[in-house]
């Protein structure tokens, strides 16, 4: 007979402790980093104009369609709802992605609680919200869209396993549900891991229940009305969208290094050993022979499972020409499962050895954590560094940053800039400041105070202008201009 645990753990009280580790790196000083300069700034601009245009349907940037960020509109709905509520702030462009990560870690919480190990789905979150791939920039800590996606592909990859185990329908719906959810996100990124799931459904031998299964074709009905009523209004509404995804999502990203961002095959699996999923890559070998040789049938089913999440998403993020780090970040909670569960299962065995075994195995949990979790900490929610090492427009982001909190007038200056500058844009309109000049030089005659931070803008100010330096800021000047130069 097993014996019981020394400590009987109670799952709701575990669950609190999931909510109590997983706040801190996920939410503290969520605001404190200026915006950042890729897809964060273009969604946090997408949704300021959806605010001010009240078009649900067609992602703007710029005054225009947005054709080069084709994804559907579910993120920036949610940023817009944020910002509504909650003002022009960064943290409340990040919110979404803060909630949908700690969503994440209660649906791995949840699913290993239904598995009867309430402390394995502990764990799992603890691996988890300690690894860099999770908890991150471009993941958990800003406004990109794959926190977000990483919820509902998370969301539905265990809900289908649920449907397997036990057949029920409400399980195949919330499949469905998710998935729908997680197109309306990221589009066809939300689909990679259905190769996997088909692989298991001929593994258990269920493909022919599967198709026998009327709630199948209801929620098949359902996500493609979704789905594919997303993309036919847009294309309607917004001439050249389908092109735009084709060339951007279906072909692009895939068959060629888009904007530069190019590695090796091995380029995923190198970031995972490095600081993504160290210190517990070195524990993904174990915890899936551990789990292969289970003697419970369901731990087995459960291993393989997540063998075919991770490997087959691996193959196909490792083939694509364009390597971006947090593309991996959807694999996370699967090999935090995997790991989670292995170290449960060493906790397990020290259970059954005695009673002090048992006492000295739960002393032994903090131990493994503590290090790890004060790094996450460290990493993910100290104030960022300013120093004069920062590049590009960061230096011009915590300025108007700075102003955003009140710490920094620009009351009466106009932003002169150049190029693309989606930070800058989002931080001008949140401070009321629409009528910066970008691409006219020449049109500054009309202005007094002017904010540049590009040292070709301000060779051009100095050589045309006679100017005064009223502040410097890093690479940040203000100027007060005093007429052309003869």
């Amino acid at each position: 007979m097993r014996r019981a645990p020394y400590i009987k753990l109670y799952p709701a009280v575990l669950l609190l402790a999931v909510l109590a580790a997983a706040i801190p790196p996920l939410f503290l000083h969520l605001g404190s980093l200026p915006l950042q300069l890729f897809d964060e700034a273009r969604i946090a601009v997408s949704a300021q104009e959806m605010m001010r245009n009240h078009n649900l349907l067609v992602v703007h940037y710029g005054g225009a369609p947005d054709m080069w960020s084709v994804k559907p509109p579910l993120m920036v709905w949610l940023q817009a709802l944020s910002m509504h509520l909650w003002g022009m702030h960064e943290w409340a462009t990040r919110l979404p992605g803060a909630i949908a990560s700690t969503c994440t870690c209660i649906i791995v919480y949840l699913f290993l609680v239904w598995k009867k190990a309430p402390l394995a789905g502990f764990i799992a979150v603890l691996v988890l919200i300690t690894s860099q791939g999770f908890v991150t920039l471009h993941c958990s800590r800003t406004g990109d869209y794959d926190a977000l996606l990483t919820f509902f592909t998370t969301a539905y990859c265990f809900s289908y396993f649920a449907y397997l185990q036990e057949g029920k329908p409400k399980f195949l719906y919330l499949t469905f549900i998710f998935l729908t959810l997680a197109v309306l996100t990221k589009g066809v990124a939300a689909l990679l891991f259905l190769p996997a799931l088909l692989l298991f459904t001929l593994y258990k031998k269920s493909l022919l229940r599967l198709l026998k299964e009327k709630h199948l074709y209801l929620s098949l009905v359902t996500f493609l009305l979704f789905v594919l009523g997303y993309y036919l209004l847009r294309k309607h509404y917004n001439p050249g969208y389908i092109q735009a995804v084709q060339q951007n999502e279906l072909g692009g990203r895939y068959s060629q290094a888009l904007e530069g961002n190019k590695g090796t095959f091995l380029y995923y699996f190198h970031n995972m050993a490095l600081y993504q999923f160290k210190p517990w890559y070195w524990l993904i070998v174990p915890g899936v022979l551990a789990g292969l040789f289970m003697d419970n049938k369901k731990y087995r089913d459960l291993t393989v499972y997540l063998i075919l999440l991770n490997a087959l998403f691996f193959l196909v993020i490792s083939s694509a020409q364009t390597k971006l780090y947090w593309y991996a970040m959807p694999m996370y909670p699967f090999l935090s499962a995997i790991v989670g569960l292995f170290i449960y299962c060493v906790f397990s065995m020290l259970q059954k050895r005695g009673r002090w075994t048992a006492v000295l195995s739960y002393l032994l949990l903090p131990v493994v954590f503590l290090l790890p979790y004060k790094e996450a900490i460290a990493l993910n929610t100290a104030l960022p560094n300013i120093g004069s090492q920062r590049m590009g427009n960061e230096h011009m982001a915590e300025y108007l940053h700075n102003a955003l909190e009140g710490k920094q007038s620009i009351t009466g200056r106009v932003v002169i800039y150049t190029g693309y500058q989606a930070n800058i844009n989002w931080y001008l309109e949140a401070l009321g400041h629409r009528n910066d000049i970008q691409n006219n030089l020449e049109k500054a005659d009309s202005v007094e105070n002017i904010i540049v931070f590009q040292d070709s803008v301000k060779k051009y100010m100095e050589t045309h202008y006679q100017t005064t330096i009223l502040q410097a800021y890093y690479n940040v000047t203000v100027y007060r201009l005093n007429g052309k130069r003869q």
